[in-house]
């Protein structure tokens, strides 16, 4: 698989294990950049509580559109998903 990043200078190289942040109650945070690499279909958390959590339901080049449990829906910017956290994956 080709490198989409090859063209750019060094970096722009960062590992995914740069890109993971300790936020609220030890949740994983979003950078700007860790958020380009969500999938729809995660589910995520609003500041680190599971009372608010929140499904992945698009992703484009600007935002992530979450739909939340209450049943609202908002897109956030890329870079100002810092208050989002990654649900913990059950293995």
């Amino acid at each position: 698989m080709l490198d989409p990043f090859a063209h750019r200078p060094p970096s722009y190289h960062k590992p995914e294990q740069e890109l993971i942040h300790r936020g609220y109650h030890g949740a994983i945070t979003m950078s700007g950049d860790r958020s380009r690499l969500l999938k729809v279909g995660e589910y995520v958390y609003w500041e680190g509580r599971k009372a608010d959590r929140g499904k992945v339901v698009e992703i484009d080049w600007s935002a992530v559109t979450i739909r939340w449990d209450n049943g609202l829906t908002n897109s956030i910017c890329h870079n100002d998903m810092v208050n989002v956290s990654l649900v913990p994956v059950k293995s």
